[in-house]
C-alpha cells in the first residue's frame, strides 16, 4: 500500500471535503489511510471509505485497448472523444468489485467513489461543460453498484456530487446525433510526451509527432482518422 496519496487525489479530496463542510457538516479525516481506500473520514459521525479514480489520457487509452508501448521523449498527437457518461460508468465498474475490501480495511459504513480529472499545471485534459456534468449525473444514477455516493472533481468546476443513495436510479444516457455532442463532433486533440508512463503536455515541435486516434467507446460512432 502507498504511504501517501497522489497530488491529484489530495486535491480532489480537499475539494470534496470543502464541499461537504459548506452546509455545516462535520468532516473528520482518519489520517491512517492513504490507499485502499484513499480517504477515510467521519461525516457527522458516519464512517465513510472513499476511493479516488483518475480519468487520464492513459486510462482513455487503456479503455480503448491501445498498447502502452509509446516511446519516451517522442511527441504524439492524440485525438480522443468526449464521452463523460461512459467514463463515469467505466470508473464505477473498475472499482466496484473492490468495495468489500475498502469497507473491511476501514471498518466504514459506506463506500464512496471520487472520479477526478488530472490537475496538470496550466491546463486540464478537457474542459467540463454543463452538458458533460449532466451526462455524468445520469450515468452515475444508472450504473448500479454498492457505492453510495459518486462525485466528480475537475480543476475548472470543482467538486460535484453526481449521485447518492437518496436519489432515484434512472436510464443510462445515450448521445444522439441531433444534439450535436456525439463523439464524432465532440473530441479534443493534444500533443503529449510519455515519460515513465506519466504524461507531459508539450507545445513544441522539437520531436517527430505521430498521430493516435482513440475511437469512441460508443461503438455506433467512428472518428475518421486524418
Amino acid at each position: 500500500m502507498r504511504s501517501k496519496r497522489t497530488r491529484e487525489e489530495q486535491i480532489s479530496i480537499n475539494l470534496v471535503s470543502k464541499a461537504l463542510k459548506k452546509p455545516g457538516k462535520e468532516v473528520i479525516e482518519d489520517a491512517n489511510f492513504h490507499d485502499k481506500p484513499d480517504w477515510v473520514f467521519s461525516l457527522d459521525g458516519m464512517r465513510v471509505a472513499a476511493e479516488c479514480r483518475l480519468v487520464s489520457i492513459q486510462e482513455l487509452m487503456r479503455w480503448n485497448n491501445r498498447k502502452r508501448d509509446l516511446l519516451p521523449e517522442k511527441n504524439y498527437k492524440i485525438t480522443f472523444p468526449i464521452e463523460p457518461h461512459l467514463w463515469i460508468r467505466k470508473a464505477i465498474e473498475d472499482k466496484a468489485s473492490k468495495i468489500p475490501e475498502y469497507l473491511k480495511n476501514s471498518q466504514a459504513e459506506e463506500a464512496w467513489l471520487i472520479v477526478h480529472s488530472d490537475f496538470t499545471p496550466g491546463m486540464a485534459l478537457y474542459e467540463c461543460h454543463d452538458w458533460m456534468l449532466e451526462l455524468m449525473r445520469l450515468a452515475a444514477a444508472a450504473t448500479v453498484s454498492k457505492f453510495q455516493s459518486v462525485w466528480f472533481v475537475h480543476p475548472e468546476v470543482g467538486a460535484n456530487k453526481l449521485w447518492d443513495k437518496n436519489e432515484l436510479r434512472g436510464e443510462f444516457p445515450s448521445l444522439d446525433i441531433s444534439e450535436g455532442n456525439y463523439p464524432t463532433q465532440s473530441y479534443m486533440k493534444l500533443i503529449a510526451t510519455f515519460r515513465d508512463e506519466d504524461l507531459l503536455v508539450s507545445v513544441g515541435p522539437e520531436n517527430t509527432i505521430e498521430s493516435i486516434t482513440l475511437q469512441p467507446l460508443d461503438e455506433r460512432y467512428t472518428i475518421v482518422e486524418s
